[in-house]
């Protein structure tokens, strides 16, 4: 069947594939297989749980981006023991995953944690499903951008329920700089659309460490984590506010009713609280770092999570998000090169904007 197209679609028989075995027997393969004979690894069915050691973020204070309190987070897992292997399609700087307690895999050492995987997400993205099915933990991070080139091992992790966790930063078009070709506008929204792949966009501290801890412990179903590169000033989570159901009220109504409700995510829950501090007193803001787990909630939750008129803010493309807002802030084109907060306001997330739109919908 060589060199016809019937190699690709037809299933081989079991001699053709003994001859198409010894047709690549090699004295290297032969080595290496040997080693992992003596190394005793087992193939397994499942994973193995992960140990997620009680460890807390290190208090951080000021303007600081996710992609920074994902990396502090991580240092304190991995410095704690968390039996997890992670990696970068060369971005571990970047992405803020090759932290200090990271321990490069090399050819000659195989007693780390990390792997540079290099320029080649789909790769990262196939070898740690293998890397799952083989009962190991594993992480791996690029640009959100560049999850499109990863998208079909991404897909085969959700539809084989491999808890693999990817960790996606540079979410925005507020990268700047890096052009619209590196500005993510359709992929967060693309990836909520995966069936059984969590998606989590933190805006602070607490939702960064909710997010790992449960990637981590998921059994049957990968992650993303999706984080910005910029920084901005965190608004904290209120005591006993249940991140778990997807969406909480982060920023309450200071009456006694709720005329508006922003929903933001991310980088956009400190400009939705400044948008409400504009527009009056009966504006409640509610965090969404979760889609999937939000609309799996009651209607009584709902319906207090999504009181009055309500305005949805995030830096990506605006139409699924009909589903829960009446009207929607967001960015439907691509981006532009630029400084970076210069390209989020010029795209409509600037409070002026935002504040003159909402008041004359709501006249």
């Amino acid at each position: 069947m060589a060199g016809k197209s019937a190699a690709h679609g037809l299933a081989l028989k079991d001699a053709e594939m003994m001859k198409l075995i010894q047709q690549f027997v090699s004295p290297i393969g032969e080595e290496l297989w040997r080693n992992v004979e003596m190394e005793q690894v087992p193939f397994v069915a499942t994973v193995a749980p992960v140990v997620v050691p009680n460890v807390s973020m290190p208090v951080v204070g000021g303007a600081i981006s996710t992609r920074e309190l994902s990396g502090l987070y991580l240092q304190e897992l991995l410095s704690a023991g968390a039996n997890v292997i992670g990696g970068s399609a060369d971005l571990g700087g970047s992405t803020s995953v090759k932290v200090a307690a990271a321990r490069v895999i090399g050819a000659d050492d195989f007693s780390g944690n990390y792997i540079n995987y290099g320029v080649r997400e789909h790769a990262m993205g196939a070898i740690m499903n293998g890397l799952a099915l083989s009962g190991l933990r594993a992480f791996g991070s690029t640009f959100l951008v560049f999850s499109d080139y990863m998208r079909p091992s991404m897909r085969v992790a959700a539809l084989s329920g491999l808890p693999v966790v990817y960790v996606l930063t540079h979410d925005s078009i507020a990268v700047g700089e890096d052009g619209p070709t590196h500005q993510p506008v359709e992929q967060l929204p693309s990836l909520r659309m995966m069936p059984n792949l969590n998606v989590f966009r933190p805006c602070n501290a607490a939702e960064v460490v909710y997010a790992w801890r449960r990637a981590l412990r998921e059994e049957h179903k990968p992650t993303a984590i999706v984080l910005s590169r910029q920084k901005f000033v965190q608004v904290p989570t209120p005591l006993g506010a249940e991140i778990s159901r997807g969406a909480y009220i982060i920023r309450p109504s200071e009456s006694g009713r709720v005329r508006v409700t922003l929903l933001a995510t991310g980088s956009e829950v400190p400009l939705a609280v400044r948008v409400a501090e504009r527009l009056g007193r009966d504006v409640q803001v509610v965090s969404v770092p979760s889609v999937a787990d939000f609309r799996a909630q009651n209607m009584e939750y709902k319906s207090r999570m999504l009181s009055g008129f309500v305005v949805a803010i995030e830096a990506a493309a605006s139409a699924p998000w009909f589903e829960f807002a009446d009207a929607v802030v967001g960015i439907d084109k691509f981006g532009a090169s630029g400084p970076g907060d210069e390209i989020y306001s010029m795209a409509g997330f600037n409070v002026d904007a935002i504040v003159r739109d909402i008041k004359n919908q709501l006249k």
